[in-house]
C-alpha cells in the first residue's frame, strides 16, 4: 500500500500590517525639510526614513504638511504652510494655480524653472554613464502666453450653465477656468465668450470638448458633439460666432478671425463648417510653413518650435548625394527643413493622415525631393524604402520612445542620428542601444517647451565613429 501523502491545509495570507505612516501619519500635520524636486513638480523630503511627495513645496525649504496617501515605499503629501520658503518661489501668476492641473510650477522662479530641467536631464543621463561630450544651450522663450493648441473640458449644468476648463489635480472634476496665462492672448480671449455661445448655439447637443488652435493667419475652434449639426444649426451657429467676432474686432482692433470646425465622435477628424473658409498656415522657419488644423499633432510652442529646428540644422553634416530619414515625421516639422540640406529626405510615419498633411506641406513649399511614407513602427515594416545612402537618422518619438525602431537605426548605416524626446526616460534607455552599438553622445539639451509645467524636452545628437561607419 503506497504511503498516504500529507495533504496541505489552506492557509489564509496574513494580512499586511499597517506602516507606521499608515497607522498613525496619515491626516495629520507633519513639518519636513523638501530636499529635491521631482520629474512631475512635486517636492521630495523624507518622514520616517520614507520618501515623501508634497505638492507644492521646493527644494530647500521647510514645510509643514498633511499626509493623504501612503504606499509601501513612499507616500504623497499636500503643502499646508510653507515654514521657511526659499528664495526661488514666487507668487503663482495664476489663480487657478494647482487647481486645473495644467501647471505645475508656477510658484517657482522661471529661471530656476529651466535650470531644473537642464539639471533633471544631464542627472538622468549621468545615472546611467553616459555623458556627452558638450551640453547645447536651453531653448527657452517667454514662460506665459505660448501655447497655441489647447483642449478644454466642456460641462454643463442642470441649470443649462456651460463652463470650460480642465481636470483638477488627482481626479476627472472640472475646474472652470475664465482665464488661463499659458495660452496665447489671441486663444485665451475667447474664454470668457465661448459658454454663452454654447448656451445659445448647442443646447440641443452634448458637447465632450473643445479645442482651440492658433495659425499665423487666423484660428480654429474645434468642437467635439455627439451629432453633426443641421444646415440651419450651422448657419446660426456661424452667424453667432461672426457677432462676437465683430465686437472683438470693434475692441482689440486687430485679432485671430476663428474658423469653426466640428467633429462628431466618435469620427477621427475635424471638418471645418464654413466651406469658404482657407486653409490655416504657421511658419516653422523664415521660408517654410505648415497647415495647421485642429485634431493634427503640432508642436504647442511655436518659438521654441523655431528654435529647436534651427539648432537641428547646426547639428547636421550632410554631404552630396545624402539622404536624411524623419522617422515620426509628423506632418513634416522637420521633413521640410530638412529638404534644404539633403539631395533626398524620407518621412515615416504611423498614421496616414500625417503623412497627407506631410506631402500637402511639401507641394505648398515647393519640396519636391520629400517622400513621405506610411509605416507602422511598431512592428518595422515597410522600412524598406528607407534603403542606401543613409547620412542621418531623425527621431521624434511619442513618450514609450523608440525601443522597437533602435535596431534599424542601428543598422541602417547613419553617419549621425539626432533624437528629439518627450520623456527623458526612455531617452536614456534608447541612448544606451545607441551607446553599445558604437555611437558617442556628441550633445545633448534641453528645451523649455512647456513653461511652468515640469515637462522636459531634450535634444540628443549621436554620431558613429568614421571607420565603424566605412565598415558597413
Amino acid at each position: 500500500m503506497p504511503l498516504m501523502q500529507k495533504t496541505r491545509r489552506y492557509r489564509r495570507p496574513a494580512k499586511r500590517a499597517k506602516s507606521f505612516a499608515e497607522s498613525s501619519l496619515v491626516g495629520e500635520l507633519q513639518v519636513c525639510q523638501i530636499t529635491d524636486l521631482s520629474h512631475d513638480g512635486r517636492g521630495v523630503g523624507r518622514l520616517q526614513g520614507k520618501t515623501c511627495f508634497v505638492d507644492g513645496a521646493l527644494p530647500g525649504e521647510t514645510v509643514e504638511l498633511r499626509l493623504w496617501r501612503s504606499h509601501r515605499n513612499y507616500d504623497e503629501a499636500r503643502l499646508s504652510k510653507v515654514l521657511l520658503p526659499t528664495k526661488d518661489r514666487v507668487e503663482p501668476p495664476c489663480r487657478h494655480f494647482l487647481q486645473c492641473g495644467g501647471c505645475s510650477l508656477q510658484h517657482l522662479h522661471p529661471e530656476r524653472q529651466i535650470e531644473h530641467k537642464a539639471d533633471q536631464l544631464a542627472a538622468n543621463f549621468q545615472r546611467h554613464g553616459i555623458r556627452p561630450k558638450k551640453f547645447l544651450p536651453t531653448l527657452t522663450a517667454e514662460s506665459l502666453g505660448y501655447r497655441r493648441r489647447v483642449r478644454l473640458a466642456v460641462q454643463r449644468s442642470r441649470g443649462g450653465t456651460w463652463q470650460l476648463g480642465f481636470r483638477n489635480v488627482g481626479s476627472r472634476r472640472l475646474e472652470p477656468v475664465s482665464e488661463c496665462l499659458t495660452m496665447l492672448p489671441a486663444l485665451a480671449i475667447w474664454l470668457p465668450l465661448l459658454p454663452d455661445w454654447l448656451a445659445d448655439c448647442c443646447a440641443q447637443f452634448k458637447i465632450e470638448q473643445i479645442e482651440l488652435v492658433a495659425a499665423d493667419d487666423g484660428m480654429a475652434i474645434a468642437i467635439e458633439g455627439n451629432r453633426k449639426p443641421t444646415a440651419r444649426e450651422v448657419t446660426h451657429m456661424l452667424s453667432a460666432l461672426t457677432a462676437l467676432s465683430s465686437r472683438l474686432a470693434a475692441t482689440l482692433g486687430t485679432f485671430l478671425a476663428p474658423q469653426l470646425w466640428w467633429k462628431k465622435l466618435p469620427d477621427r477628424a475635424f471638418t471645418c463648417l464654413d466651406t469658404t473658409a482657407e486653409p490655416l498656415w504657421s511658419k516653422i522657419t523664415a521660408e517654410l510653413a505648415t497647415a495647421v488644423e485642429p485634431g493634427q499633432f503640432m508642436q504647442v510652442n511655436s518659438d521654441i518650435n523655431r528654435q529647436m529646428i534651427a539648432q537641428v540644422l547646426s547639428l547636421i553634416k550632410p554631404s552630396p548625394g545624402g539622404v536624411a530619414v524623419d522617422l515620426y515625421c509628423g506632418a513634416g516639422n522637420f521633413s521640410l527643413p530638412l529638404a534644404e540640406h539633403f539631395e533626398r529626405v524620407i518621412g515615416v510615419e504611423g498614421l496616414p493622415s500625417l503623412v497627407e498633411h506631410g506631402r500637402r506641406n511639401a507641394r505648398h513649399n515647393g519640396l519636391t525631393n520629400i517622400d513621405f511614407l506610411v509605416t507602422d513602427l511598431a512592428r518595422l515594416t515597410g522600412l524598406s524604402g528607407c534603403a542606401g545612402g543613409i547620412q542621418l537618422v531623425l527621431l521624434d518619438p511619442p513618450r514609450a520612445g523608440a525601443a522597437n525602431i533602435m535596431p534599424w537605426v542601428v543598422d541602417c548605416g547613419a553617419q549621425q542620428v539626432i533624437y528629439v524626446s518627450c520623456h527623458p526616460s526612455t531617452l536614456v534607455r534608447d541612448a544606451q542601444i545607441l551607446n553599445a552599438a558604437g555611437f558617442s553622445l556628441e550633445a545633448l539639451g534641453a528645451m523649455d517647451m512647456f513653461p511652468q509645467t515640469a515637462h522636459v524636452e531634450a535634444l540628443a545628437l549621436f554620431e558613429r565613429p568614421g571607420d565603424i561607419n566605412a565598415a558597413r
